[in-house]
């Protein structure tokens, strides 16, 4: 079933080499082909690998997501490599010995069931971390759903603001290539709204996408770290960047609680209790022992109502 499911697939893996490496010579394209058609095969065999019975999402959509980031990480290792001598960034530790594996794995998984593999295969095969412009790129998705419901709530004397905002999601916010967008005015006539009207929605989106992601301290931190790096976008999100970005959100978090309201404190820790609240129970218990006793019977005092 897997062997099948990768044969039926494997011209995705040649689709996303022919829309990913236009900007290669005609020299490099030959030399570098079979290797980053053997490294999507990887993130095809990947896909299939981890693609659940029940997942709502189209297993096409699934696979070039996959494919794309193993193809990147090959393309971001070769430009390392090319610069190595000047001793610009870091190099992934893959030696050669392993990359030859690597690829014996994508030809194995055309003859075998990928059940077959041993747990030292599969290893090799893991997805690679994400890069900076994956990140941003989800990070901007989620900030539009979130724009798009906040839209969707002002009430309208039309009552068909729901349906507009979620055609502009499809034909314009969520469409990555901005000359594959569907225009403001044949949106207005598929909705029968003024171009007017649809051009203030759109405005009103995109104002409410901005705020949210420049209120993201991980976005901007994000945004500074591929203008400073020299492979911008396609730089890797290892161990080291996570966790200063960790410490940006952190400090950020600090910051709020100390000097917004207390009402939009209470909204603030109640969204963490939301996503911790075991931790922070312990964390808030051990606290509370150390207080004294006065302070104690002052936090237990029940409410005044």
């Amino acid at each position: 079933m897997q062997r099948d499911l990768v044969a039926k697939n494997i011209g995705l893996v040649g689709v996303h080499l022919r829309h990913h490496t236009g900007f290669l010579t005609t020299a490099q394209r030959q030399n570098q082909w079979s290797d980053f058609f053997q490294e999507g095969c990887l993130g095809l065999i990947r896909a299939v690998a981890t693609y659940g019975e029940n997942n709502p999402i189209p297993f096409a959509a699934w696979a070039l997501r996959r494919i794309h980031m193993y193809v990147s990480r090959a393309m971001l290792r070769e430009r390392e490599a090319a610069h190595a001598s000047e001793n610009i960034g870091f190099l992934l530790d893959e030696s050669a010995h392993a990359r030859v594996r690597r690829h014996s794995i994508a030809r194995l998984c055309a003859t075998q069931s990928i059940e077959s593999l041993g747990a030292d295969d599969l290893e090799m095969i893991n997805e690679p971390p994400p890069t900076i412009g994956e990140r941003l790129r989800e990070k901007y998705e989620r900030a539009a759903h979130h724009a798009a419901r906040m839209a969707q709530r002002r009430a309208t004397e039309r009552g068909d603001r729901e349906v507009l905002v979620r055609i502009l999601m499809e034909e314009r916010f969520l469409v990555p290539d901005e000359h594959s967008r569907g225009g403001l005015r044949q949106i207005a006539r598929d909705t029968d709204s003024s171009f007017a009207r649809v051009l203030h929605c759109e405005r009103q989106m995109a104002s409410a996408i901005r705020n949210i992601l420049q209120a993201d301290p991980e976005f901007v931190e994000l945004q500074r770290q591929a203008k400073e790096n020299l492979f911008g976008v396609a730089m890797l999100i290892d161990n080291r960047l996570e966790a200063r970005l960790a410490a940006t959100c952190t400090l950020e978090f600090a910051r709020r609680l100390h000097r917004v309201t207390p009402e939009f404190r209470s909204a603030l820790l109640e969204r963490l209790w939301a996503k911790c609240a075991n931790e922070l129970s312990v964390a808030a218990a051990r606290i509370f022992v150390r207080l004294p006793w006065q302070d104690r019977e002052e936090v237990l005092q029940p409410d005044a109502a």
